[in-house]
């Protein structure tokens, strides 16, 4: 089986490059326990196009069943309602952490996506705890 050339452009099915920006990183987030890391210089170039307004470096290795590994970019946008089930970013004092949500009458539960991460269960003002935003998108490194 060869290529048909009879009426065949190999460039017609060729898409542009999308509109690339320079992105902050904010800091790490902890895809395990939830951590503190100090906010470094970082850019990462990506795509225009991602509906987000903050990137966070992914920083262990309870993600790993939602296929977000260590060293991972999460794209997060903040200020919009994140469904039960849903990946956010969660500060619980200064210390951030990915997790999927889930809500119940009295608490928030976060969940890992590795069975060796408990979940973690905030129930009302016991933890100074604030959802940051939605996970809207992932970037990994090939390796």
């Amino acid at each position: 089986m060869g290529w048909d050339t009879t009426n065949a452009n190999p460039f017609d099915k060729l898409l542009p490059l999308p509109r690339m920006k320079r992105w902050q990183v904010i800091g790490g987030t902890a895809c395990g326990t939830p951590i503190h890391k100090e906010i470094e210089e970082e850019t990462v170039v990506a795509p225009e196009d991602i509906d987000a307004d903050r990137v966070f470096r992914c920083v262990g290795d309870s993600m790993i069943g939602a296929h977000i590994f260590d060293g991972d970019l999460v794209f997060v946008k903040t200020g919009e309602q994140v469904e039960n089930g849903r990946i956010a970013v969660v500060r619980i004092e200064d210390e951030y952490t990915l997790k999927r949500i889930y809500r119940g009458e009295d608490y928030l539960e976060l969940r890992s996506e590795n069975p060796k991460y408990p979940p973690i269960i905030i129930r009302g003002e016991q933890e100074n705890a604030e959802i940051v935003g939605k996970a809207v998108q992932f970037l990994s490194r090939v390796v």
